[in-house]
């Protein structure tokens, strides 16, 4: 929430559920037992199992009930802006209304063949936008061929043959005149190519499809803007009056470009080339394979154009129709911890959360907080750092969901506080469900509302970590550690046929999120556009967090403009590091597009994350049994500094932490609150000694 949106920080929402046929008498005793139980604001959330037709009268008149009650009791609603979820179908209504809207990708076909020809391939389904074949010779790729003319379509596949009995119009059919009929199905591109000299060759197909279901095409901004109208306008024709009061925000829940790896729209080319000066369909092949050192920039630049376009059609029109209503916005993209999805789906996520009033993650599932699940750290951690980077007063968390049948709500402390420790301090927490009929009930249980038998003790967690949330907001997040988000040096990787089960550079990157916050190094991601923009002439980092050291873990690439920032900012005194290698740098132009920068900088190689590196980074002050699972955060306020510990293990950590006597129970947490010029420590409004902590 940027400066001067609002006065009032909501630290808690409830996602209501809206599973079921609606009754408004129901619906108003539900609403009341969520205000009594100490939530501040709901979602109403149309959600798996609605029986009552989205967007109805029905409908209506259950969220003029939801508007009603929460007016009575001093609630806020907030907008979930989708017929279910991914968002920006309205349910499918874009597509249906307006079909030339759906979402289209490339399709990669990769046929090798081998002699003197003629040469058939068939390719999949799709409007065939270009083919290529390329020439082999030992292991290296050679000359590449447009071979486009020589495609065209034809039938695949014949019918079974079978005798018919009738004729073709039911008033001969009474007479019978058996006769052989059969026929061609299947029409798709093909390909008929006699090359001019024999050889071994990859025949490239490359052919736009329009993608399964009712996905829209997001990268075009009059989708977004069809999107808008059917949802959010509709709300704000009957609601308008309450904007801004009542109704104060707007949740997108992971829209996607339709889940395909190469997404595409009419204009990408030209687009494109206004980005890059050439024409990305002759390039196109380098999608796929890797020709040779050209390829990691064709791809590099494609993700950028992508980026450009959804993050500006999507994320910052949405943005800007809530900056006009007086609401705020938030959400999250799509799996923020699967970065090489994300750079498919999001390319350079983080940065698109610029638009944002409160950037948000959902990490999905009870099994966090452990080195096994690192890549939670990492996820959780881009929606902090996008919070930081971009002064946005609040991190959210679509917090809460499958967290498995017997989790209790000290289950649930345990995740948000694991979650608050990362930074997160605004929560939408799943499971208040109107209805547990049906099928439902088994898939994201427990329910978090009144069916659930320790729904009497709510408010105690609410209350806690509505203080808890407060305490660590505001102020300054005391980091000096960026560690440059992956986006480019995966998005680089990936091809048609990419391993998902053995990403080994992702993976490696998440055990360094570990390594750092299990040895107290806390850290925010930066992504390498608010990095280029926040290197000043003199060298420094002018970010909100004034970071002293930029670390460069297990990448292969970055873009040229970020090596010339990372010089700027080594050359004037800061320590950028870099983990196994130093990456190589992308150029814009591609007679030359790779740059080897290391000769001209003075970046710090380690061959791994061991102590040697700890030994180079600012160190943290704790001492005790198990401190490995101690993670910190600190924020410095107004009125004092801020550390939040938090325990993931199952035995309690006794211990120092700041030269404070601390004990923290399993599973648990303790906030240590130190006035200026003071060397007593606060907790709540009690001061005590250092060697009489009280425990969270």
């Amino acid at each position: 929430m940027r400066k001067g949106r609002f006065r009032l920080m909501i630290a808690i929402t409830a996602q209501y559920f809206l599973n079921h046929r609606l009754d408004p008498v129901e619906i108003e005793w539900q609403v009341e037992a969520m205000a009594k139980a100490g939530y501040k604001a709901i979602y109403p959330h149309a959600r798996h199992g609605l029986l009552t037709p989205y967007m109805s009268e029905a409908w209506w008149q259950a969220i003029d009930k939801i508007v009603e009650v929460c007016q009575r009791n001093q609630m806020e609603i907030w907008l979930w802006d989708e017929d279910y979820y991914p968002s920006g179908l309205a349910g499918g209504r874009v597509v249906w209304d307006e079909p030339g809207l759906i979402a289209k990708s490339l399709r990669f076909s990769l046929v090798e063949v081998e002699g003197k020809g003629p040469f058939e391939v068939d390719f999949p389904s799709g409007m065939l936008l270009e083919a290529f074949a390329i020439s082999k010779i030992g292991g290296e790729y050679g000359e590449q061929i447009s071979i486009t003319k020589h495609c065209g379509t034809r039938r695949q596949k014949w019918t079974n043959r079978q005798v018919h009995h009738t004729a073709y119009s039911p008033l001969i059919n009474p007479i019978g005149h058996p006769h052989w009929r059969c026929s061609m199905v299947d029409n798709k591109f093909a390909l008929s190519w006699q090359p001019e000299q024999a050889g071994k060759y990859i025949i490239v197909g490359v052919l736009v499809t329009n993608n399964v279901g009712v996905h829209p095409d997001i990268l075009r901004a009059e989708t977004i803007k069809k999107f808008i109208s059917l949802s959010h306008d509709k709300y704000f024709s009957r609601y308008g009056k309450e904007f801004g009061k009542t109704i104060k925000g707007v949740f997108t829940d992971e829209p996607s470009p339709g889940r395909e790896l190469y997404p595409w729209t009419d204009n990408f080319p030209e687009e494109f080339r206004k980005d890059h000066g050439y024409d990305i369909v002759e390039y196109l092949p380098h999608l796929a394979l890797n020709l040779d050192q050209r390829s990691a920039t064709v791809r590099h630049h494609y993700r950028l154009t992508q980026h450009r376009l959804q993050s500006q059609n999507y994320v910052n029109q949405i943005a800007l129709w809530c900056k006009e209503r007086n609401l705020t916005m938030a959400g999250h993209l799509t799996r923020t911890e699967w970065f090489s999805l994300v750079s498919a789906m999001w390319p350079n996520e983080l940065r698109c959360y610029k638009y944002m009033d409160i950037p948000s993650t959902d990490p999905l599932g009870g099994s966090c907080g452990w080195k096994e699940a690192a890549s939670y750290h990492s996820g959780i951690k881009v929606a902090s750092s996008a919070a930081h980077l971009f002064n946005c007063r609040q991190a959210g968390s679509d917090a809460l969901a499958v967290v498995g049948e017997e989790a209790s709500l000290r289950d649930l402390k345990y995740q948000l506080d694991y979650q608050m420790v990362l930074g997160i301090n605004h929560f939408s927490l799943h499971g208040l469900s109107y209805s547990l009929d049906g099928p439902r009930k088994d898939e994201v249980p427990p329910s978090l509302f009144y069916q659930n038998n320790q729904w009497k003790y709510m408010p105690v967690l609410l209350d806690y970590v509505t203080r808890m949330c407060d305490e660590l907001t505001g102020g300054i997040h005391l980091c000096e550690i960026a560690v440059l988000y992956p986006s480019t040096s995966l998005a680089c990787q990936i091809t048609p046929n990419i391993d998902w089960e053995n990403l080994e550079d992702e993976k490696l990157i998440h055990d360094f999120s570990e390594f750092l916050l299990s040895h107290q190094r806390d850290f925010d991601f930066i992504d390498e556009v608010t990095l280029q923009e926040n290197i000043s002439e003199f060298g420094e980092i002018t970010t909100p967090e004034k970071y002293r050291y930029v670390l460069l873990p297990y990448l292969r690439y970055i873009d040229i403009k970020t090596a010339k920032a990372l010089l700027t900012f080594s050359n004037a005194g800061g320590k950028v590091m870099a983990i196994e290698r130093i990456p190589k740098a992308l150029m814009q132009k591609l007679h030359d597009p790779i740059f080897d920068w290391s000769i001209q900088s003075s970046i710090d190689l380690f061959e791994m994350a061991d102590e040697t590196l700890l030994k180079a980074l600012p160190d943290f002050e704790i001492n005790g049994k198990g401190k490995e699972d101690i993670f910190i955060l600190q924020r410095q306020k107004e009125e004092g500094k801020r550390i939040f510990a938090f325990n993931r293990r199952e035995e309690e950590f006794e211990g120092k932490i700041m030269n404070f006597a601390v004990k923290i129970p399993p599973r648990g947490s303790h906030l240590l609150k130190e006035p200026r010029d003071s060397k007593k420590v606060v907790f709540a409004q009690k001061v005590i000694d250092s060697n009489e902590q009280e425990e969270v």
